[in-house]
């Protein structure tokens, strides 16, 4: 993690990057991220998955990757203090081009596994 600098203070990590088996719950009472406007009527339960757990499950399903691309900005501001950049993408100023914020995909169903083949994964007997 030679990225970040471990010694001044400033960023600030709320929640785990981690898949946990447990959801984070948000209150019924805050904007909806796709419109602020609109107040959903029920709490939202939302799991976090790594970037390995998206590929993995991908690759586990049979599928082939055919390119996996990060991008230096969202496409709304998803963050308090987002700015909209000269890119047309949404990032933090004091971050602005440091860190992906959103990543983007391309899979196609890949060849047909042969049998006894060994799923995507963890390797065996890797604690998890």
């Amino acid at each position: 993690m030679h990225v970040f600098n471990s010694r001044t203070a400033g960023f600030v990590v709320n929640e785990s990057y981690f898949h946990s088996p447990e959801p984070t719950v948000y209150a019924d009472d805050e904007g909806d991220y796709a419109d602020p406007e609109y107040v959903p009527k029920n709490p939202s339960y939302e799991w976090q998955w790594t970037l390995g757990d998206v590929v993995s499950a991908l690759t586990a399903a049979g599928l082939h990757i055919e390119f996996l691309r990060e991008h230096p900005g969202t496409v709304e501001p998803r963050l308090p203090g987002m700015v909209l950049g000269d890119n047309g993408l949404w990032d933090l100023p004091d971050l602005a081009g440091r860190l992906p914020m959103m990543f983007s995909l391309k899979a196609r169903p890949g060849p047909a596994r042969r049998t006894g083949q060994r799923r995507a994964g963890p390797p065996a007997g890797a604690r998890t």
